[in-house]
């Protein structure tokens, strides 16, 4: 997706603080559309076909909107600074973009608390959380911007986006799985 796209192209920016804001006003300008498209004020109907579920310009206002400010707040709070910015990010797009593909692929054993939701996409979720976490933090290790948190605490933030993945929220866990791996870095004595 484009959210890992977006962060591998945050070294391209300089060190300025100004270079922050800059990175975030590409999502923002993108939210902005979804925003737009969403309200009714313009008409894209490739748009809403292609970030859609239900082919409802109104959808736009959910999942995609919340997805863009997330990678908004993120950039602007946490950029190449903060291992929360970037497990966050890593959980909304790996773990909530693999929590889909296992429960469709993996047997589809429901969860007790959400029958829309299956034990593979919650596996799932918290592997690909982790996987996309490690990889981006050890891209960002070796640039020198921030250090790698533990693997143990790696893992507990993959299990933590899994476990909010797995509420019954509908596209507000665009919102709900940064928010919650930001208390968890947070908690966990990250920046």
């Amino acid at each position: 997706g484009t959210g890992p796209i977006f962060m591998l192209c945050w070294p391209m920016y300089s060190e300025s603080h100004w270079s922050s804001v800059l990175c975030s006003s590409v999502p923002a300008l993108a939210t902005l559309q979804f925003l737009a498209v969403g309200s009714g004020w313009i008409s894209d109907p490739k748009l809403v076909a292609t970030s859609s579920r239900t082919g409802l310009r109104q959808e736009l206002l959910t999942g995609p909107v919340l997805y863009g400010l997330a990678h908004v707040a993120a950039a602007a709070l946490g950029w190449r600074r903060s291992p929360t910015a970037v497990v966050a990010l890593c959980a909304l797009c790996g773990g909530d973009g693999a929590a889909e593909l296992g429960g469709h692929w993996l047997p589809r054993v429901a969860l007790p608390w959400n029958r829309q939701k299956t034990l593979g996409g919650s596996i799932s979720a918290a592997g690909g959380a982790f996987l996309l976490s490690s990889a981006m933090l050890s891209f960002f290790g070796g640039l020198g911007f921030l250090y790698r948190p533990s693997p143990k605490l790696l893992l507990g933030a993959a299990l933590a986006a899994a476990g909010v993945e797995s509420l019954p929220l509908g596209a507000w866990d665009n919102a709900a799985l940064p928010l919650a791996i930001w208390v968890y870095g947070v908690a966990a004595g990250w920046q």
